[in-house]
């Protein structure tokens, strides 16, 4: 099963990627064959990446026009686990002569941790990773291939590493949500209040008991700290009694931008989906996007995701 960060980093950077140029594979799995070694986050840029999208300039900075494949881990980074996502890249950077998605033939994995794999790390690479900041180590594997490791609870708190620190633990994940909320940073705030609503409405089923302790523990956290965020603000903005209707409104304005979220997916699995198909997900309620974006990756074919859209508004 999927772990939290896992989950999350996918999540959120299925969202942020899709405001860059280049072609975006956020699957299940990648196909980089064989199964074992599919990815969850795969760019290939046509033009070198911008360095103003929010929370993730740090990443932008240092990829600039390469394949940039990005692999959240959560728990412990045993050796193999780091070899594979080696090997993912490499597989990426032998099939761009083959695929239509981009012509870079350079690639930058980027892998976010939650401590230091030093184990892990000693048997992988030959040399010390250069440290390029606190935080941030990285590897110039060959003149095609650069790994970068970050430290999610480690690299500073700045508006351009806001997404790994996300994907940090506790205080680090508080104060990154402080930060997104009290500057209301999209998509981020989008994304994790639906994130938060997909949570309440998985609380009031059966859903949860099917979840990994650890993680279940993870988004009940997330969800806290969402909930005692939102009240602190209300609180110096004297907007406590208010701060409900305020929610609401936020929760309708984070529908629309859902909605453009949840076509552009379905577009991405099917591009040559017709825009009349695409209308009913404008009629789905905040739950019933959740439940449609969490299911998008898996249809076979566009008929059974018109299917799954009837069966919604039914």
């Amino acid at each position: 099963m999927r772990q939290f960060e896992d989950r999350l980093g996918k999540y959120l950077l299925s969202a942020i990627f899709d405001e860059w140029g280049g072609d975006l594979i956020v699957q299940v799995g990648t196909d980089l064959l064989p199964h074992s070694f599919y990815a969850d986050v795969l760019l290939i840029p046509n033009d070198p990446l911008p360095l103003d999208v929010p929370g993730v300039g740090l990443l932008s900075f240092w990829t600039q026009n390469n394949r940039c494949l990005v692999e959240p881990f959560s728990g412990t980074v045993h050796t193999e686990r780091l070899e594979g996502a080696l090997t993912k890249m490499r597989l990426s950077l032998q099939l761009a002569h083959q695929d239509k998605l981009g012509s870079s033939r350079n690639g930058s994995l980027w892998v976010v941790v939650t401590y230091w794999p030093r184990q892990a790390i000693k048997e992988v690479f030959v040399e010390e990773g250069e440290l390029l900041e606190p935080g941030v180590l990285c590897w110039r594997y060959s003149t095609r291939e650069t790994v970068y490791m970050v430290h999610a609870n480690e690299v500073e708190l700045r508006d351009d590493t806001l997404l790994f620190r996300l994907l940090g633990e506790g205080g680090q994940r508080k104060e990154a949500v402080t930060k997104l909320f009290q500057d209301n940073i999209e998509p981020y705030v989008t994304l994790l209040n639906n994130f938060d609503i997909r949570f309440k409405k998985m609380s009031s089923t059966n859903s949860l008991q099917n979840i990994d302790p650890t993680e279940l523990k993870n988004l009940a956290s997330l969800s806290d700290t969402r909930q005692e965020v939102l009240m602190e603000l209300g609180k110096e903005q004297g907007l406590e009694q208010g701060l409900e209707q305020g929610l609401e409104q936020g929760l309708e304005k984070s529908r629309v931008t859902l909605i453009q979220l949840a076509k552009t997916q379905a577009r991405q699995r099917f591009p040559r989906i017709r825009e009349t198909s695409l209308q009913p997900i404008e009629e789905l309620s905040m739950e019933e996007l959740s439940q449609f974006m969490s299911n998008v990756l898996l249809f076979e074919s566009s008929k059974d995701m018109r299917e799954f859209l009837r069966q919604l508004q039914e």
